[in-house]
């Protein structure tokens, strides 16, 4: 997903351990994306816990595609 240059932002829904969230090792090596946690959106989750969490992650230099 981050390779591709067809994605400008990329949204994970999940928890703040790595152990079960994901691929952080892939996460943290996005070099072309900013990796954001959103607290806003992780309070929106249900149920609540202090466990839960939205990543944000914005391509740096976003792609833009026209189409005509």
């Amino acid at each position: 997903m981050f390779k591709t240059d067809s994605v400008n932002l990329y949204i994970v829904i999940g928890t703040r351990s790595s152990a079960y969230t994901g691929d952080f090792e892939a996460y943290h090596n996005a070099d072309l994306f900013t990796m954001e946690l959103s607290e806003r959106l992780s309070a929106l989750m249900v149920p609540p816990s202090n466990e839960n969490a939205v990543y944000l992650f914005r391509r740096k230099n976003p792609v833009i595609r026209r189409t005509y």
